[in-house]
């Protein structure tokens, strides 16, 4: 069997180009997932309320993330806003 040909390879990325790694609550395949990240070149990890309760589940706790990656937590509700503009909730933590 031969191996897939990537579609783009790393380095064919602008220079400053980074990843966004996305983070729910599922935990499915988690550890596999971060695995892969870990493997790419600057990644900013974004996460859910759901992704941040289930990380200690997996031996993942926020300083550990940040050890490797920037990361970004969502402070939202899980619904939308009712009777406002919707904000930006998602900050660096």
């Amino acid at each position: 069997m031969t191996q897939p040909t990537p579609v783009r390879r790393l380095d064919e990325f602008k220079p400053a180009a980074r990843f966004a790694w996305c983070v729910t609550g599922s935990g499915h395949m988690l550890d596999e997932s971060i695995a892969l990240a870990l493997r790419l070149p600057d990644v900013d990890v974004f996460l859910s309320s759901a992704g941040e309760e289930v990380l200690p589940l997996y031996g993942w706790t926020l300083a550990k993330l940040r050890e490797h990656f920037k990361v970004f937590r969502d402070n939202s509700a899980s619904s939308v806003p009712v009777g406002s503009s919707i904000t930006a909730t998602i900050t660096r933590s």
